[in-house]
C-alpha cells in the first residue's frame, strides 16, 4: 500500500491490515521508517512544503524542521494513534517461508 500526500493511517489500522491480509504468513509490524528515499529529494520536498506559509514565525520553524530533517528514522512499536505520514516504510517480521532454513523469524521492511 502506498501513501499519497493526502493520505493519513494510524499505526494501529496498518498494523490490522497488515495481519488480515496474511493470517496465514504470521506478520507482526514492530515498527517504522521513516523519511526513506533520496535524502536530497526529501529534503527539497520538505523545503517546497515549508516555503507555503507567509507567516514568518511558522516559516522559520517550518525551515528549521527542514534542517534536522532525519533521513531513514526508525519508529519502534509506536502509539496506536501515531500518524504515519509520507514516504514512511513498515518494519515487520515474518515467520513464514523460512522454516525450511531452519530460521525462525525474517525481518522485512515494506514501503506503504
Amino acid at each position: 500500500m502506498r501513501l499519497d500526500a493526502s493520505d493519513y493511517f494510524s499505526y494501529h489500522s496498518i498494523n490490522l491490515q497488515i495481519k488480515d491480509d496474511h493470517k496465514e504468513m504470521n506478520r507482526l509490524v514492530i515498527g517504522l521508517l521513516e523519511n526513506t528515499g533520496s535524502p536530497h529529494k526529501l529534503k527539497m520536498e520538505a523545503l517546497r512544503e515549508a516555503q507555503k506559509t507567509s507567516d514568518v514565525s511558522m516559516l522559520v520553524s517550518n525551515l528549521h524542521d527542514v534542517k534536522i530533517l532525519e533521513v531513514n528514522k526508525p519508529v519502534l512499536i509506536p502509539a496506536n494513534d501515531y500518524t504515519i505520514q509520507k514516504n514512511s516504510m513498515g518494519i515487520i517480521l515474518d515467520r513464514k517461508g523460512l522454516k525450511d532454513f531452519g530460521v525462525g523469524l525474517c525481518l522485512k521492511i515494506m514501503k506503504y
